[in-house]
């Protein structure tokens, strides 16, 4: 997220709001208007509302804020975040060397988001839902897909990846050229947008998608429009064309691509307008929450998914819809508010021990994490490359003659659970005894169309100790897959299929799939 901290005492009649990253006396280059911090709040909000909406479908299914709170406000508040980004990191780039530079971003990233996790396992524990941590989740590096343990952690691993790549620029020396470089990402995200390839939405990309994606434009913008307020050129009362370019979000239907542009677009014209905007003394009580709020923000952000899933778990199944969102909501922004100070003391400690660092040591910090990043971005990019790979030979195998299962093979569909979003869930399991570690798929199709195509990810302890194989209670054999909402048995009979890595196509029993169109 944004590097913004808390709001400061006014100074000659303005106030201002410092910025993480920076020496804690005052300067009057990090002089920043209190509106950013009103953007931040306001951002971490309208995430949070629109996530309230959709785990209302998701875990009640209640459609109650859906109309009130669409897409729209999620994908605006993502933007907005990444444009404040943009235009902070404009001006720390310029200010901080690069090993403070980034040395000091990894200090706001990381901490807090360890510990939310950390409390947020614990609330999984005692609500019955343990969930287990992802590695890769955890680095923030684009690797591709992932099980993110807060649900949200996917736009850091933007944010980390916009910090190591300008400090890259500056280790290179290169960091007066940083302005160049963005108009030259401008024109390519734009040409992408146009033919395709950048109209995707990868929330967790490989570091090879990264680049391409509408995704960064706000990013992309915000530094811009960094360089160009530094220069005077900026200009003002941008507030209009912000607005009216976010009135097709919430008038027509757009596709997720168009929706990620237009927010985008609109997002950097409201930062914009907010930096140019005249800096004033914030009085009044809405004041003074909407900064605090914007202390809160990042913590918002984190916790407000493990609070709505903890509160869903507790709350009796009657709870009206919408009151739910409105608890949700609340409790979410008080535990913000409370968690701040926390979060805002380990930034202030760790901020100093790294302005009183050595300089060389912080580059070789830097450089270690550079390292680590490409190494880990570049294992990811392997590993999913394999992925891919082996689903679209498991595809061919699909598509090719079905064989019959020797003795040896176990297959079964054992388990079918309907989601509060309308979506049926198919649990099964497959293996050949002999061969257990070949690598597998399973396949649905329907009237020669294929529904789902998963490989067999997880373990299946129980299964394994009755078919006698103890030894295989490590071994992933099982595997879940969904279909897809308007799914209807009118359009025929259902087949899965076990795709066996060697060849074979083995048609799998209906089992407790039988049960689904009355068969």
């Amino acid at each position: 997220m944004t590097d913004l901290a808390g709001p400061r005492p006014p100074i000659g009649g303005t106030a201002f709001v410092a910025v993480p990253g920076v020496a804690s006396d005052y300067e009057p280059s990090i002089v920043r208007n209190a509106r950013l911090q009103y953007l931040r709040g306001f951002a971490a909000l309208a995430v949070l509302f629109y996530h309230c909406a959709t785990y209302l479908e998701l875990l009640r299914g209640s459609e109650a804020m859906n109309g009130v709170f669409p897409g729209g406000w999620g994908a605006y508040g993502v933007a907005v975040f990444f444009a404040l980004s943009g235009y902070l990191m404009s001006d720390l780039l310029r200010r901080d060397d690069p090993g403070t530079f980034l040395v000091s971003r990894i200090a706001r990233i990381y901490p807090t988001m360890f510990i939310i996790i950390a409390l947020a396992s614990v609330l999984f524990v005692l609500i019955g839902q343990p969930r287990g941590f992802n590695f890769w989740a955890l680095t923030l590096v684009p690797s591709g897909p992932r099980p993110y343990f807060l649900g949200v952690e996917w736009t850091l691993l933007y944010e980390m990846t916009y910090y190591v790549g300008l400090t890259v620029l500056a280790f290179l020396g290169l960091a007066r050229f940083a302005p160049v470089a963005m108009l030259a990402w401008l024109v390519i995200l734009a040409g992408a947008f146009a033919l395709g390839p950048g109209q995707a939405h990868p929330g967790a990309p490989t570091l090879s998608e990264f680049p391409l994606t509408v995704l960064n434009i706000p990013f992309v913008l915000g530094f811009l429009a960094g360089e160009l307020h530094r220069r005077g050129a900026l200009p003002r009362s941008l507030m209009p064309a912000a607005v009216i370019l976010l009135l097709p979000v919430f008038v027509f239907e757009l596709d997720a691509a168009m929706l990620r542009l237009v927010t985008g677009l609109s997002a950097s014209l409201l930062v914009a307008s907010a930096v140019t905007a005249p800096m004033t003394v914030p009085a009044g009580a809405l004041a003074r929450f909407g900064l605090r709020l914007g202390d809160a923000s990042y913590v918002l952000y984190l916790v407000h998914v493990p609070i709505i899933m903890t509160l869903s778990a507790v709350l009796p199944a009657a709870t009206p819809p919408v009151l739910l969102w409105f608890v949700w909501a609340a409790a979410s922004t008080a535990a913000a508010v409370a968690l701040a100070p926390l979060d805002g003391a380990i930034h202030r400690r760790l901020k100093r021990h790294i302005t009183g660092a050595p300089k060389r040591r912080l580059s070789i910090v830097a450089l270690a994490f550079i390292s680590f990043f490409l190494a880990v971005a570049a294992a990811g990019e392997f590993r999913m490359r394999g992925e891919a790979a082996d689903t679209a030979r498991a595809a061919r195998i699909l598509s090719g003659p079905t064989s019959v299962a020797g003795p040896s093979v176990r297959m079964a569909i054992d388990a079918i659970a309907t989601m509060p979003t309308g979506n049926l869930v198919v649990r099964g399991y497959g293996i050949d005894l002999d061969k257990p570690q070949l690598g597998s798929h399973v396949a649905l199709r329907q009237a020669g169309q294929t529904l789902a195509l998963v490989d067999l990810d997880r373990m299946r302890a129980a299964t394994a100790d009755a078919l006698g194989r103890t030894d295989l209670r490590k071994v992933r054999f099982g595997f879940r897959l969904m279909l897809p909402k308007e799914f209807t048995c009118e359009a025929g009979a259902l087949e899965p299929f076990l795709l066996l890595e060697d060849g074979r196509s083995l048609p799998i029993p209906l089992g407790a799939l039988a049960a689904v169109c009355g068969k």
